[in-house]
This record gives structure tokens, C-alpha cells and sequence, in this order.
């Protein structure tokens, strides 16, 4: 595999399930909330990239890590290994010029030495498989990748990144959120309001909507997401509930979220894995 960029991941020995393998790609990360991000070329001719993916033995025990898979800007794989749990991915990558490898840690240890995650018997292979797994949707990008034409939300506790956001028991990274401060407007409602510029490319855009599991109980918030003024979809959200986003935006230009905060108490309103999908080349 032949990164594209002068950014490579370290490639040592690793040792994954008992077995050392000489040649491990360490795409890490190295420490908690951390990300890492690698691009490779894919050889012409090639029809299927299959790896492994798993968490060093020497690991802590809780490590937590999501690596995500791109060919050509669309996501086509999403997995979580764990010590002594590795995933194994199975790409079709005919047609495809770049692969990109994306980290992110909630839980995780310095890299080397058989720590941090690895890539194992990861190759490019012209050969077709059966099961290997296309991208189901076209390029897309994170919502919080992208900087707002406007945001209003000086008040109140503001998250925007990749770090990790608990819905409803499940892990979900890059995440739009808004919220009361512990300290800070215990009652206020808000509102915060978030504006993304479209560009008229965008073809969907695709979230997971809730409260942060961290919030009280008697926490609520509203979702609200318009698009050119016009509203699409409102949501009133509760802690241990989720809602699905999945919102067709063809020719729009403007994104507008605004966070509400109803029931009293700290509390954060989140857009899980916010992400907008874009039309093939």
C-alpha cells in the first residue's frame, strides 16, 4: 500500500491475538480523542482491498477505537476492533484511485510496541470477490468539518469535532451539539443556531438525532433543520431516544440546524455522525 502524501502510518512488528506479524501498519491513534487520517493510492487493475484490523495484544484492555474506510470520498466501511476482537474489511475497489484510512479514538494508548491499532495483511488484489462490500452512497464530508457561514450559541456549552458523543448507549463521532453549561443557564432555552453553505452539491444530508447520555434526566431538547428557509424536519428529543436524519437536499444552497433546550438541567442536543452526501463524479 503507497500513501499518496507525505502523512504514512509507522509499519513494525506487531503482535495481534498471540501472532506477531512483521510488517503491521499502525494507523493508531495514539492517545484518547486523537485522529489520524491516510490516503494510499489504489494500483490500477485492482478489483478488492482486504485487511484486518485489530487492537495490539499490549492494548489496554478498553481501548476504543472506530476506523472508517473511503474510496474516492465516500465511506464504504465502518469498524470497531477491540483486544481480542478483530474486524476484518472486504472492499471492491474497481475503478477506485484512492482509499482512505480514518482513526479515531475514545479509549486509546500510545502506539508501538504492539499497542494502538493496527492493519494486518492489508493488499490489493485483482482478483473479484463475492463478498466484497461496495460504497452504498457517493462522496461525503462531515458536517462539522466544515466551518458555518453563521453560528449563534455565545451562551451555552458548544461541542463540534470528532469527539466522541454517546446516544442511547452507542458511540457516535463527529457530532454537532449545543447545550446548558452545568453552571451556567440551568433554565435558559436558547436557541443556537448553526448556518452551512451547500454549495447546490449536496444530494442528502444523514445524522443520528438525540441527547447526550451524559445530560440529566430532565434534560429535553428540540432539533429543528431547514433547508433555503424552508423547514424539512423537528424533532423533540429525549434522553434514550434517537431519531434517524435522512433528508433529501437536491440544488439546496443553505443548511439551517437551531438547537432549543426545553426540560431544565445540564444537557447537550446532538446530530451523531452528521454527515452531508454528495453526487458521484
Amino acid at each position: 500500500m503507497k500513501p499518496t502524501s507525505d502523512r504514512s502510518p509507522d509499519i513494525d512488528a506487531a503482535t495481534v491475538d498471540g501472532v506477531t506479524v512483521g510488517s503491521a501498519i499502525y494507523v493508531g491513534p495514539c492517545g484518547n480523542y486523537d485522529e489520524a487520517v491516510y490516503d494510499y493510492r489504489v494500483p490500477a487493475g485492482s478489483s478488492t482491498l482486504s485487511a484486518k484490523i485489530a487492537a495490539g495484544d499490549r492494548s489496554a484492555t478498553d481501548t476504543q477505537v472506530q476506523v472508517e474506510f473511503f474510496l474516492d470520498k465516500a465511506r464504504a466501511a465502518v469498524v470497531t476492533p477491540r483486544l481480542g476482537v478483530p474486524a476484518e474489511v472486504i472492499l471492491e475497489v474497481t475503478g477506485v484511485n484512492t482509499l482512505s484510512v480514518r482513526s479515531y479514538s475514545e479509549k486509546s494508548d500510545s502506539c508501538g510496541e504492539s499497542r494502538g491499532v493496527v492493519l494486518t495483511k492489508a493488499e490489493f488484489s485483482t482478483a473479484q470477490n463475492p463478498a466484497a462490500k461496495k460504497a452504498a452512497d457517493g462522496p461525503s464530508e462531515y458536517v462539522v468539518e466544515n466551518d458555518p457561514v453563521s453560528d449563534e450559541c455565545d451562551s451555552f456549552y458548544f461541542h463540534s469535532d470528532t469527539d466522541p458523543m454517546h446516544l442511547s448507549g452507542r458511540t457516535n463521532y463527529h457530532s454537532l451539539s449545543a447545550g446548558r453549561d452545568g453552571d451556567i443557564g440551568a433554565d435558559e432555552s436558547g436557541p443556537c443556531t448553526f448556518e452551512y453553505d451547500l454549495g447546490r452539491s449536496a444530494t442528502k444530508i444523514v445524522a443520528t438525532a438525540g441527547v447526550h447520555d451524559a445530560s440529566r434526566t430532565t434534560f429535553t431538547c428540540r432539533a429543528e433543520l431547514s433547508i433555503d428557509g424552508k423547514p424539512v424536519q423537528t424533532n423533540d428529543l429525549s434522553l434514550g431516544n434517537t431519531v434517524p436524519v435522512d433528508i433529501p437536499v437536491p440544488n439546496a444552497l443553505r443548511l439551517r440546524v437551531v438547537f432549543t433546550f426545553l426540560g431544565p438541567g445540564y444537557g447537550e442536543c446532538v446530530l451523531g455522525d452528521f454527515r452531508i452526501m454528495r453526487a458521484r463524479a
